[in-house]
């Protein structure tokens, strides 16, 4: 007898999609195919779609950003990736004060996300400064299961090309991948400066300031000196433009490997009129920025190709009042959206309900190619046998709209409120205890793991 038994769905692991049943027992995948065997419990999922519990691999929870903190810390942005079907999440760490190696703003973060996460979770690493301490402890964050880490290529601690060279070349002689958020600082902040000498602060100028040049040219640059350091592994966080996206491919196609692609939700769904209202644009500041409908168009393609690998969130939302700091001048605003708990429900609904995508490359997209990327795989993102039985069961046969007062973060808004939905996210289970279902969110203790990785 197993302990659960998932019967009759429609099961997509990234490769293929049939009914067929699931069984769990140890808080794993026990068993495959047409089962007879008795359960403890049984779930008749006729009609429904089952795939892995999903991976958010860009998020930021408890982030101290100047004055602002977010809105959700690991405690409620968890149960909200819970509720949304993520049962796995990577945490982008905050800036810390100078002279902080990258291995103790790790442990500062353990103190903010130890037994107070729902779901299983890990960190990235972050380099703010590629000095010789900064680079050395890269080795160190290897060694406690941390082989990724992040760089920014804008805000206060922008890295120079001389600088990511360096990164980069350490990152490929320790077998690590570099995650990068690639904005061309130079321009944007001449852009940003200009346009507020000229008294233009409204929530538009946010995104004229940022136009897709800024990013594809950082993308061409970062590209480039990764190519000059052999090839190091790169992966390019919240692409926005097909601008960005042209020279990702140009690059591929030339013979550039190991170029791996996140996108996000509101890359694919949100364009530059949400900027139009001065007040409703403060809600969508975010870095990047909103862009065009064929910025959309041309993302939602590559997704359906393969030339994006991964649809993250980049979790970050601010509450109404922080954002209202912007009213008078967008750029005293915090930048983020959330998302964490949408994700699941809105690229189904919008990606493979309307024939954009097939099922299966929203499980390669949300489930496997993070798992497998980040070194977690097949543990998570996957349906094989002794994999963690972390399962979500979709509903598409219901219609409803995303409601905040139905959400489970602690923002008081929702980029995404009043929004139509072609499905529910019925079940989600995590390490074979039910974890939601029907609307109710049912863990009582943060039992989530801190999982080292290994690529």
């Amino acid at each position: 007898m197993y302990e659960l038994l998932i019967k009759n769905a429609i099961i997509a692991d990234g490769y293929n999609c049939g009914v067929g049943d699931i069984a769990v027992e140890g808080g794993v995948i026990a068993a495959r195919g047409t089962i007879s065997a008795e359960a403890a419990k049984v779930i008749d999922a006729s009609g429904k779609y089952l795939l892995p519990g999903a991976v958010d691999a860009h998020t930021h929870f408890d982030l101290q950003a100047g004055a602002f903190r977010t809105a959700d810390d690991f405690r409620s942005g968890t149960r909200a990736a819970v509720c949304g079907g993520t049962t796995t999440i990577i945490d982008h760490v905050a800036f810390a004060p100078p002279g902080t190696l990258p291995h103790q703003q790790i442990k500062a973060y353990h103190q903010l996300a130890d037994n107070n996460c729902y779901c299983d979770y890990a960190f990235h690493g972050l380099i703010q400064q590629a000095d010789e301490p900064s680079l050395a402890d890269m080795a160190t964050l290897k060694e406690r299961g941390i082989p990724s880490i992040k760089v920014y290529m804008t805000y206060e601690h922008a890295l120079d090309d001389a600088a990511l060279r360096r990164v980069l070349r350490q990152a490929a002689a320790l077998g690590m991948l570099t995650v990068v958020h690639a904005e061309d600082d130079a321009q944007l902040t001449r852009l940003r400066d200009k346009f507020a000498a000229e008294g233009k602060t409204e929530p538009r100028w946010h995104a004229a300031s940022r136009p897709a040049e800024v990013e594809a040219d950082a993308i061409r640059r970062l590209l480039t000196i990764a190519r000059e350091c052999g090839d190091a592994p790169l992966y390019i966080a919240h692409l926005s433009t097909k601008a960005g996206l042209e020279a990702i491919r140009a690059a591929r196609a030339a013979g550039q490997r190991h170029i791996y692609v996140e996108s996000c939700p509101q890359y694919l769904l949100f364009s530059e009129d949400k900027y139009a209202d001065a007040t409703e644009g403060l809600k969508y500041l975010l870095t990047p920025p909103l862009r065009q409908l064929a910025d959309n168009a041309a993302l939602w393609q590559a997704l359906a190709d393969g030339s994006i690998d991964v649809i993250a969130t980049d979790h970050c939302p601010f509450t109404l009042a922080q954002k209202a700091a912007g009213a008078a001048d967008y750029r005293n605003a915090p930048c983020g959206i959330g998302g964490v708990e949408e994700r699941m429900a809105l690229m189904f609904s919008y990606g493979v309900a309307d024939g954009l995508i097939d099922v299966n490359t929203l499980v390669n997209s949300c489930c496997r190619r993070p798992a497998q990327l980040f070194g977690l795989y097949p543990r998570k993102g996957s349906l094989m046998l002794g994999a963690d039985a972390d399962l979500l069961l979709i509903n598409p046969a219901i219609k409803q709209t995303v409601d905040s007062k139905a959400c489970h973060g602690n923002n008081d808004y929702n980029a995404y409120q009043g929004m139509a939905l072609k499905c529910a996210i019925n079940t989600v289970i995590k390490g074979g205890v039910i974890a939601y279902r029907g609307g109710e969110f049912r863990l009582r203790e943060c039992g989530g793991h801190y999982l080292p990785r290994s690529l």
